[in-house]
């Protein structure tokens, strides 16, 4: 039972105080007794919580306490919503609400714009801090009086299927509707004519090949959620991955009016991997930073040895504002509009998931944005089995 009642701690966003243990045991005790409240609320499928003016659960209905396999509210009353449910940033500076991220959780605002009277509804993002789970919530926050206090009725709905099918979707057939129509243009162009077939064979391949690479990151994409992916570990250059996403992308319309380059002092480095995965995941921030960039910007891509693994880097000259950083990872969310947001999200899972390997990003103005995707040069499969890794500069 959380009942610190300090408040000295530090904050970058909500109040970091806590009711005290008399405080908190009085408001249990209150809901506790309710016949009414446990009946009508323990009737409603959706998680739902009662929060004190310290954000603390003093209330929980019978379909939360299910999720969470506990019989009674004893074990996690005084919590907030955040460590409830374990997000990585509730173990931050004082807890939930009081990290620099929470300025940008739809939990955390909705919560504090019932305190000041006002019914709300947010969506939110919430990774776990061992990061093997990421959920999507819908919630409703409403002001509650009682006795005199002001409460936050809390309700949770977890909308992470509904989300990831709907991105899913529009992703997948605005890729292939405009992939397809350049397809569909340019054979319409040829029509009969032998010479403009042969003048134009060579688009038409690689837009056929854009067309299956679209098809193939969906079924990827599909595949790493429902756990379905086994990687098939080979030796693979780091050389050869770079000139794949460069023949993919060079003339891709998202590199349209830009410049993509591959850096001059990348090395080829033999390393053992999933040759297709850590294409895709190159291919799509190859992608998002052509995309993220203005006419006659240079994206370069590169590789290079770094602290004992094979680092991929990909370079655009944008700026990413402190507050989309903090989202950039999230499934969901994007920059490109409604229905977008599944490749920086996706990079990520199938590098720190299936791969072995980790992605990060620095963003600073006048120098732009860099992604990075380190690997191992061994995995641990191919130590086992005795493969031989060399690297070549």
């Amino acid at each position: 039972m959380a009942t610190d009642t300090d408040s000295f701690f530090d904050t970058k966003f909500a109040s970091p105080e806590r009711a005290s243990a008399a405080e908190l045991k009085s408001e249990l005790d209150l809901f506790g007794s309710d016949i009414l409240l446990n009946t009508v609320l323990g009737s409603i499928p959706d998680f739902t919580l009662i929060l004190n003016k310290y954000r603390q659960i003093v209330f929980a209905n019978q379909s939360m306490l299910n999720y969470l396999g506990v019989k009674d509210i004893s074990g996690i009353a005084g919590l907030r919503p955040g460590e409830l449910l374990n997000c990585s940033h509730s173990h931050e500076v004082s807890g939930c609400g009081t990290s620099e991220f929470c300025r940008v959780c739809g939990a955390v605002r909705a919560i504090l714009n019932s305190q000041s009277g006002v019914r709300d509804v947010q969506e939110c993002s919430i990774t776990t801090l061992d990061g093997e789970k990421t959920f999507n919530f819908r919630v409703w926050s409403a002001p509650y009086e009682r006795d005199g206090k002001l409460y936050t009725i809390f309700t949770i709905r977890d909308i992470a299927d509904e989300k990831f099918r709907a991105l899913l979707e529009h992703v997948f057939f605005h890729d292939l509707t405009n992939t397809s129509s350049g397809i569909y243009g340019l054979l319409s162009m040829v029509g009969g004519d032998a010479d403009k077939f042969k003048e134009y064979s060579g688009i038409l391949v690689k837009l056929s090949q854009q067309l299956l690479e679209e098809i193939g990151a969906q079924r990827d994409l599909t595949m790493a959620e429902n756990n379905e992916i086994v990687p098939q570990k080979e030796p693979t250059s780091s050389m050869q991955i770079l000139k794949d996403v460069f023949d993919l992308y060079a003339n891709n319309l998202v590199a349209e009016n830009k410049n993509l380059k591959i850096d001059v002092d990348s090395v080829d480095i033999t390393f053992t991997s999933d040759k297709r995965l850590v294409r895709r995941v190159i291919g799509n921030m190859a992608k998002n930073a052509l995309e993220a960039s203005c006419n006659g910007d240079t994206v370069t891509i590169g590789c290079c040895i770094f602290e004992g693994k094979v680092r991929f880097f990909v370079n655009n000259p944008i700026y990413i504002s402190r507050d989309i950083q903090l989202n950039l990872f999230k499934r969901s969310f994007s920059t490109k509009g409604a229905g977008r947001g599944l490749g920086t999200y996706s990079m990520k899972m199938l590098t720190e998931k299936f791969l072995g390997g980790t992605v990060s990003f620095i963003s600073e103005p006048g120098r732009g944005t860099t992604f990075y995707a380190d690997y191992p040069l061994v995995s641990a499969e191919s130590v086992n089995g005795g493969t031989v890794v060399d690297t070549k500069t």
